[in-house]
């Protein structure tokens, strides 16, 4: 049944190239309005509400030492569907109330997350209309999201000879960059970060598969890169606290970038609402990272080590490249 639905997708993309432009983005704003009005609304007291959040035991004295030495946050999470920026809220929340209860005044009470630029122009006037009030029921939890341009992304486009884009690209990325160091060093925010930079993860590995492709190595300039610039600013003070998501894909689907039927049947109050279960391991020290790896320090071996420590806060099916590499966390 599931993979009928996949083809009708098709169809219906297939189906959408000969009706009119204007017809299309019709439609696109009558579904958006819909979304806007019914949808995210029961999203938020339904999915989000049900998330399963787990911390392992001790995690918060390690949690509380760090935040007393003024240690800069970097949340690390693996990445499954567009649906996760989303679906991190529940986290954060826990994490606000955790570290409110063990240091009142002194926790984190702001994230700020870095997103693909391309996600919103890639996917139109749909995605434009709904990711409004999205962002505002984002920035209620202490949620900023900052789009940012991927180096694939900037290279594509020298490669066509927009240079005048490439420009444009590496001032937002740099303006992006620029509020998220400027938000931890002033606010205290922690970062959320979904080093893969690709939804590869939540990908059925065929048509008639239901085999996700699991865990996917992180994208250069990412991990060691924010540890770099945090640790100039912060005292080489900056902790890493791995973050395993699992269940987004039963939401959205990461194949062709749409709700799944079970996640609106959810939505409209005709299904469980736990789908989504969010661990989280130790947080680990960056610092002791690069002592382990000594002379063998890499920027990828690096990103490696802090990757290894989400592959057991995950099913083995969600493991990916690393499933035979687990790491205590």
């Amino acid at each position: 049944m599931r993979e009928r639905i996949g083809l009708n997708f098709e169809n219906i993309k297939e189906g959408a190239k000969s009706i009119p432009r204007a017809g299309v983005i019709f439609v696109a704003e009558k579904a958006a309005a819909i979304t806007q009005r019914v949808l995210l609304p029961r999203v938020e007291t339904t999915i989000i509400a049900e998330t399963k959040v787990n911390f392992l035991p001790g995690f918060e004295d390690r949690f509380k030492f760090y935040i007393e030495n003024d240690y800069a946050f970097i949340g690390n999470s693996n990445h499954t569907t567009q649906f996760d920026g989303k679906s991190i809220v529940a986290f954060l929340r826990k994490i606000y109330s955790m570290s409110e209860r063990l240091l009142p005044g002194k926790g984190i009470k702001g994230a700020q997350m870095l997103y693909a630029k391309s996600l919103e122009q890639s996917q139109g006037e749909f995605i434009k209309k709904i990711s409004a009030p999205a962002l505002e029921e984002l920035h209620a939890d202490g949620l900023y999201p900052l789009p940012f341009v991927r180096p694939e992304e900037i290279n594509t486009l020298l490669n066509e000879g927009k240079f005048d884009k490439v420009t444009e690209a590496n001032i937002l990325n740099k303006s992006s960059l620029r509020k998220l160091i400027t938000a931890v060093k002033r606010n205290k925010d922690m970062i959320v970060t979904f080093a893969e930079a690709t939804v590869k993860g939540g990908r059925r590995k065929g048509k008639f598969s239901r085999e996700i492709y699991g865990l996917q190595k992180a994208k250069p300039n990412t991990l060691f890169s924010m540890y770099e610039n945090l640790a100039k600013i912060n005292d080489n003070k900056v902790v890493f606290l791995p973050i395993g998501m699992f269940g987004g894909h039963y939401i959205f689907s990461a194949n062709h970038k749409l709700p799944t039927l079970r996640g609106i049947r959810v939505v409209m109050g005709l299904g469980r609402a736990d789908l989504i279960t969010i661990n989280v391991g130790m947080p680990i020290d960056a610092s002791e990272i690069i002592r382990e790896l000594g002379d063998n320090m890499t920027e990828e071996r690096f990103n490696d080590a802090v990757m290894k420590r989400v592959v057991p806060l995950l099913p083995e099916k969600a493991q990916g490249v690393y499933r035979r590499d687990k790491q205590v966390v």
